[in-house]
């Protein structure tokens, strides 16, 4: 469930299992114990904080040694199975979704993006695409970019634990997207050409500058280095981003730029392929011609590009620039089955991952819609497509070509297979720290903390999408041995009990003499066995009407052990049925659980399926005319539930710390399980009820 984050930093939440009362299947979420790790298994312990600052270049020794050390080289066999392993895992909408790199926008729709929200979140959890490009508006300062990248990163982890690319062109010179913007504090790098007279130790230690200030930022790519031959002195839309007119010295310069990137944890991507540096035209205004034949071509412009491809270069983009001495045609070369699939991965042998440049420029926009050219560059043997707009209409038109084969089923598999294995080479480190925090980044306020009821810490990262809780630690008192109450401006509180047919027959007129005022009732339950045998509590239709005619509120709950949409199906028909003659007058609660020390019929179900239950039996329980809720702790909430799929329904946490450990919304607080009250036998669950004034 999910729970609230109280928002005094000097008090430390710790978090409970859920239980129930004494005989009933325990509320124990935890099928895979961490303790004292991190969700993704590394350690907790955290060093100081430290202000942000951009890395600072290297030494001439060092700035060497990094443009010496070359890329990776082949991608292992043992690579090569993990990405089809886990591109087999893909619906062919998840695969289709990986090919696209977009503007945040792109998918909201909406204005610029400088934060995750749920309208972002939502449209990632239906499109979870391959990468994201942040342009100058996206940026604000180093703290909002730092948490815009993270809460990205963590979208994409969630969604199916596939790190997404966080992509800027950060060239330096003219090209930049935060370097010289004021509240960054980064100087601007020399362009290409000023730092090319400098020769291989400027230029090293410029993209050392700017590998640094980027990791640590949030960013694992980069559009750079560009590898254009300037072969036209004339020239503008290149101009001063060429190392300059010699092939040699460009491809040179460009290997020593992308090692001082890598020495970083940034991708370098390769551009503009096959050479922007010898046409008048601009291609971001309409169709750029270079008229050059190919014995031309491999004479200066593809020899930085050849060479990258010798080098193992992770990613080249691919330029829309038409070659009609070459394909006969104003196709760009983007768009062209002949430049990308016969000259690029034929002749220069390339494996790694083309991207487009972007689909919007003119060169594109202005002769083909937007479902026409992503269907032509990836049949051209593109495999990524970057976009900042039209990015339903492009990835429906891909979809809908895949789905009559008009791109192969086989060329969409060796893309999204190219893509994967470049994430699981490249961003494997990048994941684990956006999931659970890196122990040299200190009092990050989205790396969560608490302890179970065995005292086992664990770490996790919050989902920045589902709604943050409100409540505040001063407004909780312990008025009373095992009583709580809370009052703040906005919420007052009253108490409640929830029991099943293990406490017996009941007192309900003591119960609510002694200041009780709601109760939630089991239902029902399913049974632990293969069979899952449906059972109504034998003690509620006595419970149901006994607690009412005492003035008590009343809810009902219902222990599920469904281990598909089906059962919680049926879980809900079953709830809706035995309500028919009890009015009730608050929620009815699903409880999804698997059971502390005992085996269940739901070990084995994913996170992902208990959410799909979860909703589903909200769903019809809703259509029935009841007002569902999500019965929850916070290692469900940690592990199990994709909490912003579940954001439409409200939330009883279970967790028995001297204060709730969630930092999540929630409505009702079962803050203990071993409560005594006038009128119940044994030990009862007491639970707060959060009222808005």
């Amino acid at each position: 469930m999910a729970v609230i984050l109280l928002g005094v930093a000097t008090i430390a939440l710790f978090m409970v299992l859920s239980g129930r009362s004494a005989g009933e299947p325990a509320a124990a979420p935890v099928r895979e114990v961490i303790p004292e790790k991190t969700a993704a298994g590394a350690q907790e312990e955290q060093k100081p904080a430290e202000a942000w600052a951009p890395q600072q270049a290297q030494s001439d020794g060092e700035a060497e040694a990094l443009a010496e050390e070359p890329p990776e080289a082949a991608v292992d066999e043992a690579l090569k199975l993990r990405a089809e392993d886990l591109a087999a895992s893909l619906s062919r909408e998840e695969k289709i979704a990986q090919l696209f790199f977009v503007a945040p926008e792109a998918l909201t729709g909406g204005e610029t993006v400088t934060a995750v929200d749920s309208a972002l979140s939502e449209a990632y959890r239906r499109y979870p695409v391959g990468g994201f490009i942040l342009f100058e508006a996206n940026l604000k300062n180093p703290e909002q970019t730092e948490k815009l990248l993270g809460d990205l990163q963590r979208c994409a982890l969630n969604r199916q634990e596939i790190p997404v690319f966080l992509g800027v062109d950060e060239e330096g010179g003219r090209v930049t997207r935060i370097a010289g913007k004021e509240g960054f504090g980064v100087d601007r790098a020399r362009s290409a050409a000023k730092l090319a007279a400098g020769g291989a130790d400027a230029v090293s230690q410029a993209a050392g500058t700017i590998g640094g200030y980027l990791a640590d930022l949030g960013f694992n790519l980069d559009f750079a280095p560009d590898a254009d031959v300037l072969t036209d002195p004339e020239n503008r839309v290149i101009g001063d981003r060429s190392f300059g007119g010699d092939p040699e010295i460009v491809s040179e310069l460009a290997r020593v730029f992308a090692g001082g990137l890598r020495a970083h944890g940034i991708i370098p991507c390769y551009k503009h392929y096959p050479g922007h540096g010898g046409t008048a035209e601009d291609s971001h205004e309409g169709y750029a011609f270079s008229h050059k034949d190919l014995a031309g071509l491999r004479r200066a412009e593809l020899v930085p590009f050849a060479d990258a491809v010798a080098d193992g270069a992770e990613m080249i983009m691919a330029a829309h620039i038409s070659l009609p001495e070459i394909t006969g045609s104003k196709l760009p070369a983007s768009l062209s089955e002949q430049m990308i699939t016969g000259i690029l991965r034929g002749e220069l042998g390339y494996e790694g991952v083309v991207i487009t440049d972007a689909l919007d420029m003119g060169a594109v926009s202005d002769n083909y819609t937007p479902a026409e050219s992503a269907v032509m560059a990836l049949q051209a043997g593109c495999d990524m497509l970057l976009l900042s707009g039209h990015f339903e209409e492009a990835y429906q038109a891909v979809l809908d070509a895949a789905e009559r084969g008009e791109i192969p089923e086989s060329s969409l598999e060796e893309s999204v297979r190219r893509i994967l294995r470049l994430k699981l080479s490249r961003l494997e480190d990048v994941s684990q720290q956006a999931l659970s925090g890196d122990p040299d980044q200190a009092a990050d306020p989205d790396l969560f903390r608490f302890v179970d009821v065995f005292g086992e810490s664990y770490q996790t990262r919050i989902d920045p999408a589902f709604p943050a809780t409100e409540y505040r630690a001063e407004g909780f008192d312990r008025f009373e041995e095992r009583k709580i109450r809370y009052e703040d401006e906005q919420y007052t509180s009253r108490l409640g009990v929830d029991v099943s047919h293990h406490n017996g027959e009941i007192d309900w007129e003591a119960v609510r003499a002694a200041g009780y005022e709601f109760a939630f009732l089991r239902l029902g339950y399913r049974g632990y066995g293969a069979a899952g045998t449906m059972n109504l509590d034998k003690e509620f239709d006595r419970n149901v009407e006994n607690a009412r005619k005492a003035g008590l509120e009343v809810g009902v709950y219902f222990f599920s052990q469904a281990v598909n949409e089906e059962e919680a199906a049926e879980e809900a028909a079953f709830v809706i049925e035995h309500l028919r003659d009890h009015p009730i007058d608050l929620e009815v609660v699903y409880d999804p659980e698997s059971i502390l020390d005992d085996e269940a019929r739901t070990d084995h179900v994913s996170g992902e399926q208990f959410t799909k239950n979860s909703l589903v039996f909200c769903k019809l329980i809703a259509e029935a005319g009841y007002r569902p809720m999500i019965y929850s702790n916070m290692l469900w909430e940690a592990f199990e539930f994709t909490m912003s799929d579940l954001m439409d329904y409200p939330f009883w946490y279970a967790d028995y710390e001297p204060l709730p450990q969630t930092p999540y919304r929630f409505r009702y607080w079962q803050y203990d399980n071993q409560g005594t009250v006038p009128g119940i036998g044994g030990p009862a669950d007491l639970n707060l009820e959060f009222v808005r004034k």
